[in-house]
């Protein structure tokens, strides 16, 4: 009985040591690494501190997607803008888009002067108002609708774009997190949606357009796809948000800065940056007009509408091809050497009417295309600003 114990003993302690011996080289590369990195974090979070002051770095990175789909809040201000004096002010519990905010001159159900502002947060969109005469703002919380959901491989949308009462925009503004066939447009009415006695949003014919009569026309061309929603007649309470095209049915899609307005053709122009298309669509009813395929449009375009002129950019075919290309092609980590062009499209027809390149083998630099006075058009690259005269 002795011997058999000492023998056990001695068998425990040998490979109670081997595995302490093999824990301890285990855990000391992965102990180092967490210490590495929180290390790493603490220096990152006093450096953010210092640039940017009383700023909640740590709230900044829990506060968006992973830890609390809603954000960590937001605040919409108003400023005079000769005082630069805080006028108006009110807060919301999700986060904004980081994308460009829309406001049009309306009128309230009083026939008093207000202006309307279209917010996009990171799953709903938003409308304020401002009301001049008492100096008032407040939300219209009737009107907010969902746009995306959290985890369903999209990203917060881009700025809105307002025309004839009606908002446009879409989602997924920055190729990050996407995945699966996502990007969609959206129309939304400025018109008050009204509560019923169940206490659900019932929609009104002001809130939707009608898509339903032209689902034959995008069926299996070129993976468009589009849902078409019933009339609001048909479909009283209906928590997605408004009328809507899915633009890509096998990979996700994006679009850097905003959806863009044609007043005198009364059309809107958008593009799927990683899809490589521009397109352009009645505003009445988002039915295609024209197309531009295979083209890397990835700045912020210009509509010179008097002259039914339409300024965009193109990259060469050795540039970013798809989503998932663009996120490095912009920080310059891949797709160095890609040249630039500048693109002149008719509005009318989407025929291309010029094409010049700007930028030889320096690679992607997303830019706003401005509109200058006598005829010039001024575009970014990644050395320098360009000049063109149209």
């Amino acid at each position: 009985r002795t011997i058999i114990s000492s023998v056990v003993s001695f068998v425990v302690f040998t490979t109670y040591r081997k595995w302490s011996v093999f824990s301890a080289a285990v855990a000391s590369p992965i102990l180092g690494y967490i210490l590495g990195q929180m290390s790493f974090m603490g220096i990152f979070m006093v450096f953010m501190l210092k640039t940017l002051g009383t700023f909640n770095v740590f709230q900044f990175l829990v506060g968006f997607h992973v830890f609390s789909p809603g954000g960590c809040g937001s605040e919409l201000k108003l400023v005079d803008p000769i005082s630069f004096d805080v006028v108006a002010q009110l807060k919301s519990a999700e986060r904004w888009s980081y994308a460009r905010m829309a406001m049009v001159a309306t009128n309230n159900s009083d026939g008093e002067d207000e202006d309307a502002i279209v917010l996009l947060g990171d799953e709903n969109v938003y409308q304020y108002r401002w009301r001049p005469s008492s100096r008032e703002l407040y939300a219209v919380p009737a009107w907010t609708r969902q746009y995306r959901r959290h985890g369903d491989g999209s990203f917060p949308g881009t700025g809105p774009a307002i025309y004839n009462l009606t908002a446009y925009f879409t989602d997924n503004t920055f190729p990050l997190t996407l995945r699966g066939p996502t990007y969609s447009l959206f129309s939304m009415h400025l018109a008050t949606i009204e509560s019923d006695s169940s206490g659900d949003r019932a929609v009104t014919t002001a809130d939707y357009l009608n898509v339903a009569d032209f689902t034959a026309e995008q069926k299996g061309t070129q993976g468009l796809i589009l849902r078409a929603l019933q009339r609001p007649s048909h479909r009283p309470r209906v928590k997605r948000s408004q009328s809507l095209l899915e633009f890509t049915a096998t990979s996700p899609g994006f679009m850097f800065w905003s959806v863009t307005i044609n007043p005198v053709e009364e059309s809107l122009i958008v593009w799927n940056t990683g899809g490589n298309s521009v397109q352009c669509r009645h505003l009445t009813n988002l039915t295609l007009k024209w197309e531009i395929k295979d083209i890397r449009q990835a700045d912020c375009l210009s509509i010179a509408a008097d002259k039914g002129h339409i300024y965009m950019t193109d990259y060469s075919h050795d540039g970013p091809s798809s989503t998932s290309d663009w996120l490095g092609a912009t920080s310059l980590s891949s797709h160095k050497d890609v040249d630039k062009f500048f693109i002149v499209v008719d509005s009318a027809s989407g025929r291309i009417i010029a094409n010049r390149t700007i930028s030889e083998g320096a690679g992607v630099q997303t830019s706003v295309v401005v509109s200058g006075a006598n005829g010039d058009v001024f575009v970014g690259t990644r050395s320098a600003l360009v000049r063109i005269h149209n």
